[in-house]
């Protein structure tokens, strides 16, 4: 009994000094920073797949709920994609590409990719998405100004342009999905300066949508995404 209730005692006196440490404030602001990109999934081994690096940044709005829990809304503007080469296979069957898929490219080129061909060398794949993630937030209490926190939430992604890279010229890349899903899980720490506060996080994502608008099959691998993001910002609170 004794037990029982010192570990009541204790998980009040927790709650007390979480909702009065943490003030939660409304906060609008920007961020940017860098993220290394990549896919995983069924298939993705044929493909030899290497990360790439890719900008993200936007805005955000963080929606105090009750401390030291908020909502923090993004819309970001994210490259991603990944880097690859196909070794004594086709190109075109691997990747998904039909064979009349058309590149501007010189002949010696055009030719070899329409022919569902291999090729020496690296092809990066390109994608700019829209991002727009819903991140429940927890902010640890701590005293004085800095306040690390924690993160989790689905991200609504929506495919602005795709490109394939080869040999330093890039062509527009058909097969991709229009719409992805992911979930981002991450942490940070803010500071307080002047009206707002300084921000930096990490976050990583991963991809629950296969990026190919394929059916899954031994021709179209499963390609979702996995990306880690570093960035920074500041943010106005009222």
């Amino acid at each position: 009994m004794n037990k029982r209730v010192l570990l009541i005692c204790t998980a009040v006196a927790f709650f007390c000094l979480v909702s009065n440490s943490v003030a939660v404030e409304n906060a609008l602001g920007i961020k940017g920073g860098i993220g290394l990109n990549n896919v995983y999934g069924d298939g993705t081994d044929l493909l030899e797949t290497s990360p790439s690096l890719g900008f993200a940044g936007g805005a955000f709005y963080e929606l105090g709920i009750s401390d030291p829990f908020s909502i923090q809304f993004e819309v970001l503007f994210s490259m991603k994609g990944y880097k690859f080469e196909v070794p004594d296979l086709g190109f075109s069957n691997v990747y998904g590409f039909d064979s009349d898929f058309d590149f501007d490219f010189d002949s010696d080129f055009d030719s070899d990719f329409d022919m569902g061909m291999g090729m020496d060398g690296e092809f990066t794949i390109r994608m700019n998405y829209l991002e727009i993630p819903v991140l429940f937030k927890f902010n640890i209490p701590t005293t004085g100004a800095m306040t690390p926190f924690l993160y989790a939430g689905p991200s609504f992604g929506f495919l602005l342009s795709s490109k394939v890279v080869f040999d330093g010229e890039s062509e527009d890349a058909e097969g991709h999905s229009s719409f992805d899903l992911s979930i981002p899980v991450g942490a940070g720490f803010q500071v307080d300066a002047g009206p707002g506060r300084f921000i930096t996080d990490a976050r990583f994502s991963l991809g629950l949508l296969n990026t190919s608008d394929e059916d899954e099959s031994d021709d179209y691998p499963v390609k979702n995404m996995q990306l880690f993001n570093i960035m920074v910002g500041y943010a106005l609170l009222f």
